[in-house]
């Protein structure tokens, strides 16, 4: 019973994760195309390229929650317990 529990409970992370990757993946679809627009002038591509890195700084740190709140950690990997 407690081997089954903490199966499901490994099952229901890969699940969370596997949907969760795909949700960066779409993501980042869209930061990519949203780069190659075409820019007018000189001031526009500045403005845009500082939109872009605020982006993806903004990305990133909800990536970096994300996991976190799922049990995983970028440096140390798999943080939850297993109870």
């Amino acid at each position: 019973s407690k081997k089954l529990s903490k199966d499901l409970t490994v099952l229901s992370h890969i699940n969370t994760l596997n949907e969760f990757c795909g949700t960066i993946a779409e993501t980042m679809e869209g930061v990519a195309l949203d780069m190659h627009k075409k820019i007018c002038t000189r001031s526009q591509e500045k403005k845009q390229a500082l939109l872009n890195i605020q982006k993806k700084k903004q990305l990133l740190s909800t990536l970096f929650k994300s996991l976190r709140v799922i049990g995983l950690s970028y440096r140390r990997g798999i943080t939850f317990e297993n109870t």
